[in-house]
């Protein structure tokens, strides 16, 4: 999966980012030349919009799955314990209920934008998430940060 993020923001950003946006960010809040503090990352918004919009997209977990531990009664239906449930992750994050246009590519979406706390979890969600979200996150800010500072898009 990160071969599909890599490859939707190498070979595909200068179709859907807005190259001034991110650029001006990075140039005016990020100093690349050291260490990014965590607290500048925070900041930048559009790039963080541009990585989110990314991983609604192409999630890390296309699928998640549960199983539950008792007999269960869900909308009138039993559910026996053990019963595995598989979540879609990759089909909730382009449902039409949750984003307006959701095949297209819309950082903005996500700029000061209230969002359904469940339709957007590409690392799954609650206490079985994934360990690393915070890190892969934070990677994928500063990755993306230096490929708009080293890299001119044409």
């Amino acid at each position: 999966n990160v071969s599909n993020k890599n490859y939707m923001l190498l070979f595909n950003t200068q179709s859907f980012l807005d190259p001034g946006e991110i650029n001006k960010e990075v140039s005016t809040q990020l100093d690349l030349s050291q260490p990014i503090p965590f607290e500048a990352l925070e900041k930048a918004k559009y790039l963080k919009a541009v990585a989110k919009e990314v991983l609604r997209l192409f999630p890390a977990a296309p699928l998640n799955g549960r199983a539950n531990e008792y007999d269960e009664v869900i909308g009138g239906y039993e559910v026996p314990q053990n019963t595995i449930a598989v979540i879609p992750t990759a089909r909730v994050h382009r449902d039409v209920r949750f984003y307006e246009k959701p095949e297209s590519f819309n950082p903005d979406r996500w700029i000061d934008q209230k969002h359904h706390p469940f339709a957007w979890a590409p690392f799954g969600h609650g206490v079985r998430s994934c360990l690393g979200q915070r890190l892969a996150l934070a990677e994928t800010h500063i990755a993306l940060a230096k490929l708009v500072k080293n890299f001119k898009y044409v």
